[in-house]
């Protein structure tokens, strides 16, 4: 019951906010833990939150841009990554123009040894569209790349910013290719550089961005990671993030669960209490949740209205006359979370490990990783296999697409495994998928000629002058890990290991012909989402994408 002005039927989709029980108890797929699953069933939550229009406060967003040398780096279409970010910038730029009502306004500030100060803190208008944007087209990649002067310099514009302009929302969004090179450079440090008075979005483009860093700066508060694999569709992940700030509509919202458990995917638990954070016009947001007393199981949402801060709650109770259903597609949806999190886990372990003991390090890595591997083979066949039988039966109106999407997050990460790319992508696929992102990684590198996925070559993702090469490596075998140049105090030793002559045993051909899901295949897309998100991309050939 709402304790305040706000009404719950203005903003909720109350027919379609409900919660199902699957007809089965809970199986040994879902054990996590030591929490005694016997006699539970399992079930999903959904909160459909109702189309409504932009709320209409000002809005500044504050851009950081990666200028560094890097960013003069030739793409596939033949064009360097700094015109693709251009490019994404003119079109948002020409967006906000284009939707006055909006009221927004920008700073642009480019960074590579130093700050630049492209655009302060300017309201978009048609009056100055054409001066903005020659403005952004001046921004040349150069010298090296400082995230520290980058998180500084934002950090202290916002604080002086929000002291005049207390009642706007302010977003920061900073974007690079690569690695800091000058610097503070261990995440531990520069955590706390970044404002904590608003949300900080980071984005890395391309593979050779560090992603341990970006991942440990986005874990606080409310910040966020996004992964750009192909600079092609920046202007996709941009288009999404814009839509996150402009439909908000809810935020701080907590979900409290009662005679029962809910799933929180970033600690891969189950607890009685998570944080949502923003819920956005047009949401439907669906969570998993086990309960051994269905019939009286029931959701609390606490929130707050994004313009008026009025907080209010509202229940979700299971009807006793609900009928158990068939919940198999959200089950796999659980599993496979699960195993994104033990993935993306292992990745980041190998990334941590300083200190070996080679043989046993090695040892206990590669048992892991031919664990996982395996898991991901027979979870993706036994998917495929499944979604086989839904092709059969029902028309493709009529499927979800949450099961393609799945077996998408298994196979980007079952492709990429073992290779020094692979917490990049096990990582944005674990995040897009908890947080039901439109956008999800789907561009792989082309590892080798012959798919070979044997033994790994693990490596840092770093943007460090020295070549991955096989000669690089001692070639005693009882010297698996060998010492590396000391590259400072965010350098660690990197594991490899050879790739062997033959791996025939050990290939995907068995998923060689899988086909990954366009844009608009995607289950957590609205049309307002992919509104944006083409706006943000004119110009580029993304046919495959929007059909």
């Amino acid at each position: 019951m709402s304790t305040t002005s706000i009404m719950i039927s203005d903003l909720i989709c109350q027919n379609e906010s409900t919660i199902q029980f699957d007809k089965e108890f809970v199986s040994g797929d879902f054990t996590i833990a030591d929490i005694d699953f016997q006699n539970c069933n399992f079930g999903i939550m959904n909160l459909k939150i109702k189309k409504t229009e932009p709320i209409l406060r000002k809005i500044h967003i504050v851009f950081s841009v990666d200028c560094s040398g890097s960013m003069s780096d030739t793409c596939e279409d033949g064009k360097i990554k700094m015109d693709h970010i251009i490019h994404t910038l003119i079109n948002m730029i020409v967006y906000f123009a284009e939707h006055p009502e909006l009221n927004i306004s920008i700073s642009v500030f480019a960074f590579d040894g130093s700050i630049y100060n492209i655009i302060v803190n300017e309201e978009v208008k048609e009056e100055n569209l054409e001066k903005l944007i020659q403005s952004v087209k001046k921004i040349r990649p150069k010298g090296v790349t400082s995230i520290e002067l980058a998180l500084v310099n934002s950090s202290e514009y916002i604080e002086t910013y929000l002291t005049n302009n207390s009642e706007t929302y302010v977003s920061h969004i900073l974007m690079t290719d690569g690695d800091a090179t000058q610097g503070k450079k261990l995440s531990s440090e520069l955590i706390e550089l970044a404002s904590p008075l608003i949300s900080n979005i980071f984005i890395g483009f391309g593979i050779d961005h560090n992603a341990y860093l970006l991942k440990d700066l986005s874990s606080h508060g409310e910040n966020k990671y996004y992964f750009v694999d192909a600079l092609e569709k920046a202007g996709f992940v941009y288009g999404e993030i814009l839509h996150s700030i402009i439909y908000r509509v809810l935020e701080n919202t907590t979900i409290s669960v009662i005679n029962g458990l809910i799933y929180d995917w970033k600690t891969n638990t189950w607890v009685d209490k998570i944080e949502v954070g923003d819920l956005l016009s047009e949401n439907k947001k669906i969570f998993q949740v086990l309960s051994n007393k269905p019939n009286e199981f029931s959701c609390l949402v606490q929130t707050r209205h994004c313009a008026s801060k009025e907080a209010f709650e509202f229940s979700i109770q299971n009807n006793e006359l609900n009928e158990f259903v068939d919940l198999i597609e959200y089950k796999y949806r659980q599993r496979t979370q699960q195993l994104l999190y033990e993935v993306n886990t292992h990745n980041f372990n190998i990334y941590k490990s300083y200190d070996y003991n080679c043989q046993e390090k090695y040892k206990n890595l590669q048992q892991t990783s031919n664990f996982l591997k395996e898991k991901m083979k027979d979870l993706l066949n036994e998917m495929k296999n499944i979604e086989e039988e839904q092709n059969s039966t029902f028309s493709k109106c009529e499927k979800s697409g949450v099961l393609k999407l799945l077996c998408d997050d298994i196979y980007i990460c079952l492709r990429t495994f073992e290779t020094k790319h692979s917490a990049i992508y096990s990582c944005a696929r674990q995040i897009s998928q908890g947080a039901q992102r439109s956008y999800s990684a789907t561009y792989t590198p082309k590892l080798y000629n012959n798919n070979d996925f044997g033994n790994p070559i693990l490596t840092r993702s770093y943007a460090a002058n020295f070549d991955y090469l096989d000669e690089n490596i001692n070639n005693n075998n009882n010297d698996l890990f060998p010492e590396l140049p000391d590259f400072g105090i965010n350098s660690v030793n990197s594991l490899y290991l050879k790739k062997p002559q033959s791996a025939s045993n050990n290939n995907l051909t068995d998923i060689d012909d899988y086909e990954v899901s366009d844009q608009t295949d995607n289950p957590y897309s609205t049309l307002s989402v992919l509104s944006l998100m083409r706006s943000c991309s004119a110009n580029i050939d993304d046919n495959k994408l929007f059909k």
